[in-house]
């Protein structure tokens, strides 16, 4: 089966689009927090909120990357190497 055909016959998951989207939206968080750090003198409250902010959102990065590797590796496997 050819590439092309295998996408039309497997289309991206479901679950590899949501997690994709959670790492976006994540790493568009970690901008939005990073400005404000780097903004913001470490004396105020604000720096420490944001630090916190930054803390959960990278514990969420840490358990949705496995699993979204777990997915590219699912997609990986519907396409044969190119020596074959």
């Amino acid at each position: 089966m050819k590439k092309e055909e295998t996408l039309v016959a497997y289309p991206t998951t479901d679950m590899f689009t949501f997690l994709f989207d959670e790492l976006v939206e994540d790493a568009e968080k970690i901008v939005r927090l990073a400005n404000i750090l780097r903004t913001t003198d470490r004396r105020d409250e604000a720096y420490y909120d944001a630090m916190a902010k930054l803390y959960a959102t990278l514990t969420h990065l840490e358990m949705h990357v496995p699993e979204t590797r777990e997915e590219m590796d699912k997609l990986d496997e519907l396409f044969p190497d190119e020596d074959e």
